[in-house]
């Protein structure tokens, strides 16, 4: 039904009856045959094979009928046919080191169908119609002829017959907008076949993109993908920019992982792209309708899922890509080396064919004695180590390469790097070496002799010598040491601008450092270090960097170090090494891959250099705008497509990534099972253990520091060193095979044990040194405690002596102060009568004293009233009582009982009427500042006397009563009153005082008497307390004396004591430190074995 809809769906009609009729004859026998006895390359439904007839005649029959034009040529038309069938059916079969039924379809179908004969040479896929003599002409008339440039190795592309008939087919079948795959193992050239077309065809009205898939690729993420080429036409229609059709490449289709459900999410989705011309907005959930696309695809049948599903598998006309044969692979680098070579001395020009042969011969060797294991997985040789080596003959230039011996020895050196380093154990690189000698023996040997060419050192450099237009020359190395001067001088320039590397450059880290070198000098050129830690991947890489001038870029890990930091990294990388166009080298470690997601970048940077997820178009512009000027200088044109073609060549030729992986573990070789570019588009350099000479010459390195140990000593530490750790590598074999466990003898674990040794070595000579200087001090101590106890003895006799005089001069104080207290004592007790009589006289004297005061104390108010009787009188108030003409009786009493106790000497006045009393006034002021001044202590008594009997008892003679007939003889009256009252008082006080004058006379000449007892017992008792002080003194010296002469009679005892008890302990000190001095000796050698046992002893 399938052909049968086909055929009615054809345009020239005239054909359809002709083809019904050679579909039922050829097809139905062919596939019952095919599917009897052969095997294709990935499982193909039959309808597949018989639709793959179809689209191959698309391209062949006209699209349309024309009017007039002749009947088809039925010959013609079987011979297209047939060449249909061949390749429908034949195209697809698999080919592999069992079995080649490409060969034996081409000659089960010569022997079956005779109608449409072939040439008896070579294969039916050999040959195409020639429609002008309706013939099978091979392909070879068809092939382009390679012109030499020069210019970058990677994008040469010679074409041959396989890259001439396959591109044939795209052609076409891209023309027809069917979808193309190729399969083929690594290295076919199938993913080169495919970029040379997509990149040659026409730019006006196609454009492709290239899709790299791995084991991490799902829907989600592979939809964004898809979706950046497209732009938005109407609603929900999208498409290439403008009105080109664009085919999508994708790479490596099988690589996606199997989800739990035996789906690869990301194949389904580019399928219903396929069935359904679109996908679903995940957004909207609607689906987006694509329009103008195509797919053409790559995969290896050997790698990820190994098939894909049959409903994506039908969409694809299916054809095999075998590894070249031997002439084929001859004619494509033959043409490379000829050409590269062509200006070359004639006998050097001649060699050409010669290296070719010789490449391909120890190539096939390898190939067919190095297969790959799940051990051995990077064992996989192909076209790309042809490549590598061709790759570095190319480097040769004529002024520098006049001998065939000196090109002779590059061939080994490049056979060496390409195929040696990779191998991962010293048996497999033996075997190598055998191939190899024999090689260079049957085609170098007239090249200067077989001795000459092997001759070592056989390393190459580029950094060694330059032209005279400063162009490095790829040239050997003559020797080591001058190698070694090179790169100790370079080394000492990184540590004047980085941070210090202590490295010790013996000769085997001497040809790491060439190699990685070589790898990264070249454009595009990866490295592969692969070793176990410690073996100084990282240092001498970055080392090689510096030397060949480039940066080195690491990413820094923490714990937040996620996705989107790591694309913000390559997007750097990106704009240092496209946009500015500065070397870079990535160097990145296993340890640093803390997300596996990492790797899906690193492999697509490795593989094609475009991360499809990393670039927003703002991102793309920018970059496309950087390079423009150079794209313009080059001689393109500055279209969008050829700028970013560019900028990422651009990359791919200024970015370098070394990786440095560890061989430990699985965990290598499932990523380089995900990851396909890790092993294919790396070269390898494989850090095999450290040999006698380096472990030796490293040991002898850090060991320098080590102080107190001779140059032979050191050396034969350094030796002993190395043959411990060869030796336990040796037993981890012995182990692996007898208990099938690992254990890993690094550099690292090496660096290690001189570490530990170090270290142990200076602290057991530290706990040494301590225990023998505590037994020298214990020895110097009895030593000392000996010469001492002879002087101890003088002195305590000294002291002694010194005590008894002190006790004498103690015991005379003693007496003397007895005396003096004695006399001191009898003088006291003589004060004591007169002291007790002083004391009784001075209470007497108070008690009287205190009397006169209460006394006093009773008069003080009063004279308190007269005072305020007084301060009431002012000028105005007497002026007024002055101007009274006949006041009342009372008034003028008071002013006549003033006159008479002011009266002088106690004479009373006679006229004491009111004129006299006007008159006693006279001056106001006078009279109150007498008043005021009144001496009231020498009143007159008769004056008193007088005032009281003729006046104080007269009626209402009293302040208040007189008060309203004149305020101021009320004041005046008060003081009278007051006058007199304080003068009855002081008569009886005035007695009382005179004879406490007497008693404080008497007191006082007996205080007198008693200070002068009392200083005399006072100096008594000074020169006794003075005396006692001395004793005090006396005292504390005389206990002093007799303490030290104790002390020292102690420490005499104590020191005899240790005499006596050390006795014995100061010889066997003295023998335990003559033990000590010998341990020293052979600490050096103790610890070197102590040390190598803590080291590597414990899985064991």
């Amino acid at each position: 039904p399938v052909v049968d809809s086909w055929i009615e769906r054809l345009e020239a009609a005239e054909y359809r009856p002709l083809l019904t009729t050679l579909f039922s004859r050829y097809i139905d026998t062919t596939l019952e045959y095919c599917r009897r006895n052969f095997k294709t390359v990935v499982p193909l439904p039959p309808v597949c094979q018989v639709m793959s007839v179809c689209k191959i005649l698309d391209g062949i029959l006209p699209t349309e009928s024309v009017r007039g034009a002749p009947p088809p040529d039925k010959k013609l038309l079987e011979f297209h046919f047939v060449f249909a069938c061949v390749w429908a059916f034949g195209g697809c079969m698999l080919v592999d080191k069992v079995y080649d039924y490409r060969t034996q379809f081409s000659k089960w179908w010569c022997s079956e169908w005779k109608n449409v004969p072939f040439p008896e040479k070579g294969l039916v896929y050999d040959y195409y119609v020639d429609e002008k003599e309706v013939m099978m002409v091979p392909w070879e008339d068809r092939v382009p002829e390679f012109q030499f440039t020069g210019d970058d190795f990677a994008s040469m592309f010679v074409s041959t017959v396989e890259t001439t008939r396959l591109t044939y087919f795209l052609d076409s079948l891209v023309a027809n907008r069917h979808h193309v795959m190729f399969v083929g193992n690594t290295g076919t050239g199938k993913s080169a076949i495919m970029l040379n077309k997509l990149k040659n065809m026409n730019a006006e009205a196609m454009t492709y993109y290239t899709i790299s898939l791995n084991s991490f690729s799902d829907a989600p993420a592979t939809q964004v993908i898809i979706e950046q080429p497209l732009e938005k036409k109407s609603g929900v229609r999208y498409g290439p920019p403008g009105s080109k059709r664009l085919v999508y490449f994708v790479d490596d289709l099988n690589m996606p992982f199997v989800d739990k459900y035996d789906t690869q999410s990301a194949i389904e989705l580019l399928r219903q792209s396929i069935d359904y011309h679109g996908w679903y907005d995940k957004v909207k959930i609607v689906l987006k309708e694509i329009m103008n696309t195509q797919y053409v695809a790559c995969m290896n049948p050997t790698a990820g899922s190994f098939n894909i599903t049959p409903r994506m598998q039908r969409q694809f006309m299916t054809l095999a890509v075998q590894m070249p044969s031997h002439d084929i692979v001859r004619s494509i680098y033959f043409q490379i080396l000829d050409g590269a070579m062509s200006d070359f001395a004639p006998e050097v020009s001649r060699m050409s064919a010669k290296l070719v042969d010789a490449t391909i011969e120890l190539h096939r060797q390898v190939m067919n004695n190095f297969l790959p294991s799940a051990v051995k997985f990077h064992y996989q040789f192909n076209l790309r180590e042809m490549s590598n080596m061709t790759q570095g003959l190319c480097r040769m230039l004529k002024d520098y390469y006049k001998e065939p011996r000196v090109v002779s020895r590059l061939w080994v050196h490049e056979a060496e790097r390409v195929f040696r380093d990779r191998l991962m154990n010293e048996s497999d690189m033996a075997k190598f070496d055998e191939f190899r000698v024999a090689v260079t023996k049957k085609f170098f040997d007239d090249c200067g002799g077989l001795t000459a060419i092997e001759e070592r050192p056989l390393l190459y450099c580029s950094f060694l010598q330059s032209t005279p237009e400063d162009v490095p020359v790829y040239i050997d190395v003559p020797e080591y040491e001058t190698l070694k001067k090179v790169l100790d001088d370079k080394l000492r320039e990184y540590n004047e601008t980085n941070a210090v590397m202590d490295l010790v450059l013996f000769q085997q880290a001497m040809e790491h450092i060439t190699r990685i070198a070589r790898i990264i000098d070249l454009p595009c050129g990866n490295a592969m270090l692969v070793g176990v830690g410690g073996s100084g991947k990282q240092s001498l890489a970055r080392l090689a960097s510096f030397i060949c001038g480039y940066e080195v870029f690491q990413i820094s890990v923490s714990s937040t170090y996620g996705i989107a930091d790591f694309k913000e990294n390559l997007l750097s990388l990106y704009r240092k090494a496209g946009a500015k166009g500065t070397p870079v080298t990535f160097l990145m470690t296993d340890n640093q891959i803390v997300k596996e997601q990492f790797l899906v970048y690193i492999n697509d940077l490795l593989s094609t250099g475009y991360i499809a997820d990393l670039f927003t178009p703002e991102d793309k512009e920018t970059f496309c705008n950087a390079v423009r000027n150079e794209v313009k200088a080059a001689g393109m044109m500055d279209t969008v497509e050829n700028c970013w073609d560019f900028f990422i060549a651009k990359v791919r030729k200024y970015l370098h990534i070394v990786l440095c992986f560890s061989p430990v573990g699985d965990k290598f070789r499932i990523r380089a099972r995900q990851f396909p570019a890790l092993i294919n588009c790396t070269i390898f350099d494989w850090f095999h253990g450290w040999p006698n000479e380096a472990l030796v010459s490293v040991a002898q390195r850090f060991l320098v520091d080590v102080p107190n140990v001779e140059d032979s000593v050191r050396e034969s530490i350094a030796v002993h060193m190395a043959y411990a750790h060869q030796c336990v590598t040796e037993a981890s074999v012995r182990y692996l095979e007898s208990v099938r466990r690992y254990n890993y003898t690094t550099p690292k674990s090496y660096l290690e044990l001189i570490a530990l040794y170090k270290a142990l070595l200076e602290k057991k000579r530290q706990e040494l040194a301590t225990a023998k200087e505590r037994l020298e001090n214990g020895v110097d101590k009895i030593a000392q405690a000996s010469a001492q106890v002879a002087d101890l003895q003088v002195a305590l006799k000294e002291e002694q002596i010194i005590v008894e005089e002190k006790k004498a001069q103690t015991d005379d104080l003693i007496v003397s102060i007895g005396k003096e207290k004695a006399i001191v004592d009898e003088a006291v007790e003589g004060s004591r009568e007169d002291e007790e009589a002083a004391a009784k006289l001075q209470e007497g004297v108070q008690a009287f004293q205190d009397e006169c005061s209460r006394d006093l104390e009773a008069a003080e108010p009063i004279i308190a009233e007269a005072e305020a009787a007084l301060n009431s009188l002012d000028k105005n108030s007497l002026g007024e009582l002055k101007s009274f003409g006949s006041p009342a009786e009372l008034v003028v009493a008071v002013v006549s009982a003033c006159q008479i106790l002011t009266s002088p000497g106690g004479k009373i006045p006679k006229d004491v009427s009111w004129a006299a009393g006007k008159k006693f006034m006279g001056n106001v002021d006078q009279f109150l500042k007498m008043l005021q001044t009144f001496d009231k202590d020498n009143t007159p008594e008769n004056c008193v006397d007088k005032v009281e009997k003729d006046y104080l008892a007269m009626d209402g003679f009293n302040p208040d009563n007189i008060r309203s007939k004149s305020s101021a003889a009320a004041g005046l009256c008060s003081w009278v009153i007051n006058i007199c009252k304080y003068f009855r008082i002081y008569q009886v006080v005035a007695p009382k005082r005179a004879a406490l004058a007497e008693a404080n006379n008497k007191l006082a000449g007996a205080n007198k008497k008693l200070s002068s007892i009392r200083a005399k017992v006072k100096e008594l008792q000074d020169r006794v307390a003075a005396l006692e002080e001395g004793l005090m003194k006396a005292t504390v010296d005389k206990n002093n004396a007799i303490a030290q002469a104790d002390k020292t009679a102690k420490k005499a005892g104590l020191a005899d004591r240790l005499i006596n008890g050390l006795s014995g302990e100061n010889a066997r000190w003295g023998a335990e430190i003559k033990r000590m001095e010998q341990v020293e000796g052979k600490l050096v050698g103790d610890v070197l074995i102590a040390a190598a046992f803590v080291s590597y002893a414990g899985p064991f």
